[in-house]
């Protein structure tokens, strides 16, 4: 599970949490910053996601000095994945302009199952 941690964990993983917990599944939590410590938001997002997979068994990565998008095929490729879970976050217009979304790099060329959770609306 691939995260900045900027999106509203417990309200969007509802599902994810039912797979997880239908199979006894690990999570591995893949976070790829620049170096930068996580801002006061997104340590309580990490801790929403303790809170919310409790009762499962948690992994957290942290990947440096590279893109999302070649954190996350190599980590695929590295480790024993099932299945790849990505929250599509909401973009602008301008934002889609300028930077290309990771899901959709990601979507054609990943070889584990991809399931793409929508976000909820950002405030």
């Amino acid at each position: 599970f691939p995260t900045d941690y900027e999106t509203e964990i417990p309200g969007v993983l509802t599902i994810m949490r039912n797979i997880v917990d239908t199979h006894n599944s690990t999570i591995n939590v893949l976070h790829v910053y620049s170096g930068l410590n996580l801002t006061e938001s997104q340590t309580g997002r990490k801790k929403a996601l303790v809170r919310t997979f409790k009762n499962n068994k948690l992994n957290f990565f942290s990947i440096t000095d590279t893109s999302v998008t070649r954190a996350i095929y190599d980590f695929t490729e590295e480790n024993d994945v099932d299945m790849l879970v990505m929250v599509n976050n909401k973009h602008s217009f301008f934002e889609n302009l300028l930077f290309r979304p990771v899901i959709n790099e990601i979507g054609f060329n990943v070889k584990v199952p991809f399931l793409v959770i929508p976000s909820k609306k950002k405030s």
